[in-house]
This record gives C-alpha cells, structure tokens and sequence, in this order.
C-alpha cells in the first residue's frame, strides 16, 4: 500500500485527496520507481479543472518524477533496483510515494546530466577548440566583434543625429577600437624564443637527464602492486611545468573532459579520472594505454601529480608517488620512489 494525489472530481485545490492506493508489481517493460522529487506544472491544474481531458476518475496527478527504482518488471534491460532514476510522460500519476511507468519513458540520471551537458557545453567547446587550434584567427574574429559592439553602442547613443552622423560615428568608432584591439594583442603578445621546447623534457639527452627507471622486486603476497625507484638529476626535468602539456577541451564515455598531451603521457582526463591513451613514458612502470589512473598520493590525477611533485620540493623526504590505477575492471598501484 501506499500514499498518493488523486482527484475524484474536477475543481479547486480542494478536491485533491492524499489517499492510500494498491501499487502492485511491474508488468513486462515496467519499472517501479519510489520518488524523491515530483514537478508541479501548470498542467496539472489544468487536469483538475477539468480543462484537460483525463481517462477516467478517480485520476491520479502529475507527469514528471525523480526517484530510484525499487522493482523491475520482465523484459526490461539497462536498469536494475536501486538505479537513480527520472521519468516524463504518461500515465500521470507522479504526486505518489510510488509509481508504475514504462522503461521506456525512463531516464537514469547520469545520462540525463550527459545530455543537458552534451547540449549546453557543445557551442563552448567548439569555439575553445576553435581557439585553441588556430589563436590569431580566433583573436581577429574576437577583435571584430568587439569592435563592432562597440560601435553599434555608440551609433545607438547617437540614435537621434542624422542617418550620415551616426554611419560616420559607426565606421570611426569601429576602425579605431579595432586597431586598438589588434595593436595590443600584438603588443601582448609573447613569442617563444628561437629554438626554444615547449616541453622540458623535449630536452633530454639536450642537457637534461633522462630519469633511469629501475623495478624493485614485489613479494607473492601483493601481485598486484608493483614498485619502482626512479633516479633523476633533480626535478627540472620532469614534464610537470606549466606549457608542458598541451590541453584542449573534449567529450570522452558522454563526459565533459580535457585532451592532455605531454612526454610523459597522453590521455583523457574527466571527472572519473585520467584514461591513458599514449603511455609513452609511463610505460616504463607498468602503465598501459588504457589504463585508468584514479588517484595519485590520494589526490585525483588532475591535481595529484602536480601536488605530490610540489610536496617533493618543499620536503624531499616525501618521494614516494602511490599511483592507484583501474584497468579493465582490476584495481592496481604503482608504487614509485623518486631519488
């Protein structure tokens, strides 16, 4: 038994009844969903005047619902008891503790995020992109723009002059701010030096040591962990620095992340962590493309390298790098001793 809305007659507020209700079991291509959150929409007093149509009454209420399913009926794939889950559509009856709907009207919850995130951010990560991969076509097209809001705002505090007044504060309004603009992202600008890397690594075997990598052997009892000493003439050869990756913004598995690149390694990194597609030198302790690297000293990836390597500087005692790694399903680490 359990508690739900419903309306015997068509009216105000007062009409709806807080009643017990026999739910029973889901049917084949059913789900049953124990709610958390209803919608209230202008709908449903629509439905209670009378102004919508409804099948038959008694009648329950209400579209829309957010909750976790309790019971799965046959034939239903893709959700289980205890998925978060939301629903829209028919039959109403959402203003209930519990509720029967169709797996089909049914949405879990991270794919519902992934969708409103696949439609909002898409314009932005395309123009980031965009910015990324060529800057200075980027910048005009952003000076121009500029520029002509710019004028438009002048040419609209102009709006009572004459026609030829305001075109002429227009164009000069435009020409001038758009000089400006270009000017100082010339001015700005920072070209590299001649010759210069942009990774630091780029330099071994230029005057930065490449780190000799040994494995220490690993006791029967832990297989798998597996740990290493890594020897480097200091930390400025290590790939860590600003400029050092180059990063561009991505979706990977339907989630928001960036698309790092660098001479220690390439992956994905998205809120689920860091999803190695090039080892490169990573490969030397045992990571693999493929490899999921889910925390490193505790920290998540996207921070924990840079907070560990920091940590080193400032103590060099602390030398020990604890990568937690996920691959295929099979936790592992890695342990790795910088000397």
């Amino acid at each position: 038994m359990s508690k739900a809305f419903r309306f015997h007659q068509h009216g105000g507020p007062e009409v709806l009844r807080f009643e017990d209700v026999e739910v029973g079991a889901p049917g084949a291509g059913q789900v049953r969903i124990r709610n958390v959150a209803v919608a209230v929409n202008y709908r449903d007093v629509l439905m209670r005047r009378g102004v919508h149509a409804v099948k038959s009454l008694p009648s329950g209420i209400g579209l829309e619902c957010a909750g976790v399913i309790d019971a799965v009926g046959p034939d239903v794939s893709g959700f289980s008891v205890g998925d978060r889950v939301a629903c829209a559509g028919m039959p109403e009856g959402s203003y209930a503790e519990v509720r029967i709907v169709p797996a089909a009207r049914v949405i879990a919850k991270h794919e519902a995020l992934r969708a409103i995130s696949r439609a909002a951010l898409s314009p932005v990560i395309a123009g980031a992109g965009f910015a990324l991969a060529r800057p200075r076509t980027a910048f005009v097209m952003f000076a121009v723009v500029w520029s002509a809001l710019v004028a438009l705002l002048v040419g609209l505090a102009l709006a009572r002059r004459e026609a030829a007044a305001r075109r002429a504060a227009f164009g000069a309004t435009f020409l001038v701010v758009l000089s400006l603009t270009l000017a100082a992202g010339l001015f700005g600008a920072d070209p590299e030096p001649p010759g210069a890397s942009r990774s630091q690594l780029g330099q071994v075997g230029g005057g930065v040591a490449a780190p000799r990598i040994a494995r220490r052997p690993s006791g029967g009892d832990e297989p798998s962990v597996e740990r290493y000493d890594v020897e480097l003439q200091g930390l400025a050869g290590v790939p860590l620095a600003p400029g050092a990756a180059r990063v561009r913004p991505t979706f990977h598995s339907g989630l928001l992340g960036y698309e790092v690149a660098s001479d220690l390694a390439d992956g994905i990194l998205t809120a689920e962590g860091f999803t190695v597609t090039d080892p490169k030198l990573t490969a030397a302790v045992g990571i693999a493309g493929g490899d999921r690297i889910v925390a490193i000293n505790g920290y998540p990836p996207a921070g924990g390298a840079f907070a560990s390597f920091l940590l080193m500087q400032r103590d060099p005692d602390r030398n020990t790098l604890t990568v937690h790694l996920d691959r295929r399903g099979i936790r592992m680490e890695r342990v790795i001793v910088v000397r």
